[in-house]
């Protein structure tokens, strides 16, 4: 894959995560605050190491996921 390529793959799953949490901003499961959170750490993305995603981000994976089973899966999933 060239790079151009693997640069435009990373835009578009910048842009399906962030979705898929202003989904969660919609259902109230995430405030502003943190939606404007993620949307900050997802524009300087670069600027983090792994362990520090994972530190920042974990946490709202981790309530996305426990949202979606609390609504016993049927959340569907989006393609974009």
């Amino acid at each position: 894959m060239l790079a151009h390529e693997l640069f435009e793959e990373a835009e578009r799953l910048k842009l399906r995560f962030v979705a898929g949490m202003e989904r969660l901003l919609r259902k109230g499961v995430i405030t502003e605050a943190q939606f404007d959170e993620i949307a900050d750490i997802i524009d300087r993305l670069d600027d983090f190491s792994e362990n520090e995603l994972t530190q920042r981000l974990g946490g709202y994976l981790k309530l996305a996921q426990e949202w979606q089973q609390a609504q016993g899966g049927s959340e569907t999933r989006h393609t974009d």
